[in-house]
């Protein structure tokens, strides 16, 4: 078997583990990044591009902040439209600039950039075999691969297998969003700068989104907790079905082609904080529960937490106690995403009662 050694292997090269690793590369890390897919590869998500990802790249890199909001692939976003259960729209106009990507294209993007330095070795399409730890370092098994690393990064997703192992992640469906995705093309009557957002009484306690994409197209979904999705047995496919194809979104949709499959995935939301790190590892974005309930929005959160954790490494590395580091890492992480999850969560309980998210 082949053997390298490294400061520190990524297992996931998302938008979490890609921004880990090009963090880590400009600290000088010797970093691994490993994901099972090859990019690049399709990732099913609602696409809206948050602001967290433009803050984040204003002061990480101000000219791939540029280079986002002008890349071909991007759409333009001015404004959100939101539906209240009444019928009744509220617009709300932003005042920064924003877009819609493809997964496949942004998740490429920032892999693109993550890889580009000769610090970061990437091994893609091959899962990893084995994690075991000894002697203060990590030796990985990714296909036929041998390699050993002295820190352990999570950025695998809803199902990490770092955090799954080591942090003992399970889903817990009051504190879970389940949702499904649909491509759309040719779609009519839809205003490229405006996302839209319905909370309708037919999918209450759940939401649906229409957000356009460049060229005429749109990604159509809907979103709901899982708690409710298994309590009231429903079949999100079916409810996505029926909000495109009835009343005034039938008309509207009659003239639109859905392009490829219905598509479902699932988001571990920020309102309960699992054990974020341990004796060599550490644990970022989905694998974090990352993910804000009211809007399942988790591409800008996991950047961030992806940068942060190797600012935490970075600290142990120079000699800091790993446990104080940890904490301060776990510390950040609540100031600046979970407190504002979990009051998130209290409000989306009121999705349950159609008059009250009226009245908000």
């Amino acid at each position: 078997m082949f053997k390298t050694s490294f400061d520190l292997a990524i297992v996931g090269a998302g938008p979490a583990g890609a921004t880990a690793a090009w963090t880590a590369s400009r600290k000088g890390l010797r970093t691994l990044l490993i994901d099972k897919e090859v990019f690049p590869r399709d990732k099913v998500c609602g696409d809206a591009i948050p602001y967290e990802v433009y803050t984040f790249l204003r002061e990480f890199d101000a000219e791939a902040h540029a280079e986002l909001l002008e890349a071909s692939t991007s759409q333009s976003i001015r404004r959100a439209r939101v539906q209240t259960p009444n019928g009744r729209h509220v617009t709300i106009q932003w005042t920064t600039k924003a877009v819609n990507s493809r997964r496949l294209n942004f998740d490429d993007w920032l892999f693109q950039k993550a890889s580009a330095n000769e610090m970061v070795l990437h091994r893609c399409g091959a899962s990893v075999k084995k994690m075991v730890r000894e002697k203060e370092k990590w030796t990985i098994e990714v296909g036929n691969e041998q390699f050993t690393a002295r820190w352990l990064l999570g950025a695998g997703g809803a199902h990490c297998p770092v955090a799954r192992k080591f942090a003992e992640k399970r889903t817990n469906k009051n504190h879970h969003l389940a949702a499904v995705r649909s491509y759309w093309e040719d779609f009519p009557a839809i205003d490229p700068l405006t996302n839209e957002v319905y909370a309708s009484k037919a999918i209450a306690p759940g939401y649906a989104w229409i957000f356009p994409l460049p060229n005429g197209g749109a990604n159509v979904g809907l979103g709901m907790l899982s708690r409710d999705v298994a309590k009231k047995r429903i079949d999100l496919k079916a409810a996505l079905k029926s909000f495109t194809s009835e009343g005034e979104m039938g008309v509207r949709f009659a003239q639109a082609k859905m392009k490829g499959n219905v598509k479902g995935f699932d988001l571990p939301l920020g309102s309960k904080t699992p054990l974020l790190g341990g004796d060599g590892w550490i644990i970022c974005g989905d694998a974090a529960s990352l993910i804000d309930p009211l809007d399942g929005h988790g591409i800008g959160s996991a950047m961030w937490s992806g940068h942060l954790a190797i600012e935490c490494l970075e600290s142990i590395l120079k000699g800091q106690s790993a446990n104080q580091a940890l904490e301060t890492y776990r510390r950040t992480l609540d100031r600046r995403f979970y407190r504002r999850y979990r009051l998130h969560r209290q409000i989306i309980n009121a999705g349950r009662y159609p008059a009250l998210v009226n009245i908000i």
